[in-house]
């Protein structure tokens, strides 16, 4: 069941952003805040599925550091992110 939740999320998460790609260049505010809704309600939905079903997958002993594990790779994540983002106003100055 957990798994099911998980690929309901991750479903969540592709449509809010394929609909970003439609809907930003259209300039639709209230489609574009629909697509965050999505996206962030698929996250919510995904996110403490995911962690539980890692921590259960961790060899004895270490599940304290597989809990730990997944915020860490998660803001590395986001922080790769911004910083793909803005490079090229990085590169302007």
């Amino acid at each position: 069941r957990e798994r099911s939740i998980i690929v309901v999320g991750a479903l969540m998460i592709a449509c809010g952003i394929a609909g970003f790609a439609y809907t930003i260049p259209t300039g639709s505010i209230p489609l574009i805040l629909l697509c965050a809704l999505l996206q962030g309600g698929g996250f919510g939905v995904a996110w403490p599925f995911l962690t539980r079903v890692i921590v259960a997958s961790a060899r004895e002993g270490e599940q304290t550091i597989a809990s730990a594990a997944v915020p860490i790779v998660g803001c590395l994540a986001a922080l790769r992110m911004s910083l793909t983002a803005n490079r090229p106003q990085m590169a302007t100055g």
